[in-house]
Parts: structure tokens; sequence; C-alpha cells
């Protein structure tokens, strides 16, 4: 099956997945193995399909860098344990669409580049609005149930290490310091992760990413 027929075929298993309720989606996955592009793929699958849809980032709740790197800039317990603000995730964001929830959320409540809370206004969500979410760690067990669908996407550690490292060398010229990030902080953070919340698992929806030309669907509830 190709990268599209994947894309549409979720699509379809979303679009038929019945909720009283906004369904949140989470769609996970190792840095830098497409869980973007992925996310935004399925969005737009979705409003195809005439349906609401709210695409998000966990990247909007992050912690401030004096928590974040707390441990070290390149440990990988502090990336794991203390990059975001995971209370803040549950409160503005999954849990107000969860059973009696208001219907009310925020989709970031941090500034990265200034280091600082943003002040952001609340969006109301209809009930048949699907939530996209992408992001790492998103089955830690703060977060686990809070999903009402969770996919994951695989990619072995050395696809997702080469894909990061030609993203972000692009994004910034930086060389030799990303691959030290890369290979001290974030993909032993993952094997952490791995290691407590097994997401490949416990994952719904299962799909191989590692070759984007050749991907494969793994795992779909019939």
């Amino acid at each position: 099956m190709s990268y599209r027929g994947i894309v549409e075929t979720l699509s379809a298993h979303l679009d038929a997945t019945q909720s009283v309720r906004p369904l949140r989606v989470a769609v996970d996955g190792r840095t830098a193995c497409g869980k973007s592009t992925f996310a935004r793929a399925l969005s737009a699958g979705l409003a195809l399909r005439g349906r609401n849809v709210l695409h998000t980032t966990i990247d909007g709740f992050h912690n401030p860098k004096a928590v974040r790197y707390a441990r070290g800039r390149l440990s990988a317990e502090g990336y794991y344990l203390d990059a975001r603000d995971l209370a803040a995730i549950r409160r503005e964001l999954l849990d107000p669409l969860g059973p009696g929830g208001n219907r009310l959320v925020r989709t970031a409540t941090f500034d990265l580049d200034a280091d600082a809370p943003m002040a952001s206004d609340t969006i109301p969500v209809p009930s048949d609005t699907i939530l996209i979410v992408d992001g790492t760690f998103l089955a830690r067990p703060e977060l686990s149930d809070g999903w009402d669908i969770h996919i994951f996407l695989h990619t072995r550690r050395e696809t997702a290490r080469a894909r990061g490292l030609t993203r972000d060398r692009l994004a910034d010229g930086a060389s030799g310091q990303i691959e030290t990030v890369y290979d001290q902080r974030y993909l032993p953070a993952f094997e952490l992760y791995l290691a407590e919340a097994n997401p490949e698992a416990r994952a719904a929806i299962l799909v191989d990413l590692d070759d984007f030309a050749a991907p494969r669907l793994l795992r779909m509830p019939v």
C-alpha cells in the first residue's frame, strides 16, 4: 500500500469511528520519523471527507529552559521526563475533550523562543471534531488515557537519526553538536519511553514508515 493509500485508509477509519464527543487521536513515534507530515496528511484526508479537524502538536507545551535542562543539556532523562508540561497538555487540550469536558481547548501554553508562558485564547471545539495531535512520548502513563486512538509510526533508530540530522542541519546549519544531541539526548530518551510505555505494542494503529517509498499498515482495528 502506498503512503497515500495508508492515509486514505486511516482517514476512512477515523471518519467512520462513532463518538458523541470530539475524537482525540495521537500520532506518535521517534523524533524526526515523519509524525508532523503524516498528521498533516491525515488531517487533510479527513477534511476532504467533510470532517471538522483540529491538528496541533505538543510542541506548544514545553517547560521552561531551567526545567528542561535541569539534569543537563544532553541528558536523555531530562528530555524524556522534563521537556514538556504534561499537566498542561491534559488540562488545556485533552481533558476538555474527554467525558464531561467543556470543549474549550488551548493548543499552546509556552513560547519556546521567548522561554516564557504564552497567553492564548481558548478554542471551542464542536462535538464532531477529530483532534489530531503529533508528538513524541504520547503514550506516557500521564497521557495514555487521554487518547481515544493512538497511532504509532514505526521507524528504526538509524532511520530516524538520519532524517533528523538532515532536517536540523538544513534548519540551522548545525553540524557536530546536532549529532551529539541526537546520540546522547533524543535517541536514548526514546529508548526510555519504549521501556516504560511499550507504545508500539499498545498502539491501536501501527504504521511502518521506515521507508517512505514502501510504507506498511501493520495494525488497524477491524
